[in-house]
């Protein structure tokens, strides 16, 4: 059984693209997943920093015109 160049270079074509796109699948999950795992992080600390602000507006009062607080 002989096989033609064009046999061949497609055989060979499509295992790169076989192993290629493995690669991008796995790198892609990961990437994925950093992005969404930072994310968190970020919206965690604007929780904390609104927390923290919120909790200033409780302690101290509400913010006039000028940027003073003013006690309730």
């Amino acid at each position: 059984m002989t096989y033609s160049y064009w046999e061949f270079a497609c055989g060979i074509c499509l295992l790169f693209t076989a192993i290629w796109t493995q690669v991008l699948t796995v790198y892609y999950f990961e990437i994925c997943s950093a992005l969404l795992s930072n994310m968190c992080h970020f919206l965690s600390l604007i929780e904390m920093i609104f927390g923290v602000q919120a909790m200033l507006k409780g302690l101290l009062g509400d913010l006039d015109e000028e940027g003073i607080f003013r006690f309730a």
